[in-house]
């Protein structure tokens, strides 16, 4: 075979290898778009519910400050009744166990 013609197939048979390549990154970048795209639209909501949960710990967090006065008073007053109830009777037994170890 001459020169010439090994040279023509060598570019015939590039040619198609280039356009099949090409044909599959084409596909390949059309899919990475849509990807990219149903990414966007998820972060989107990922930011806004992100803000929405930002909000809802603000106001959470304004009601503990305005409302938290009131919780720690009865939970005060609770444990001044628990201590007040329960801690007396462990006074009297750690007395007489003192007194016990004294005999």
């Amino acid at each position: 075979m001459s020169d010439i013609l090994q040279a023509n197939i060598f570019f015939f048979i590039t040619a198609i290898a280039v356009l099949v390549l090409s044909g599959f990154v084409g596909v390949l970048l059309y899919y990475c778009i849509a990807i990219a795209k149903d990414v966007r639209a998820v972060m989107a909501k990922v930011r806004k519910a992100s803000d929405d949960l930002e909000q809802d710990f603000e106001t959470l967090r304004a009601q503990v400050k305005t409302e938290g006065v009131k919780l720690r008073g009865i939970v005060d007053l609770l444990m001044g009744f628990v201590t007040y109830r329960f801690g007396t009777r462990s006074r009297k037994k750690k007395a007489a166990d003192k007194v016990a170890e004294t005999e």
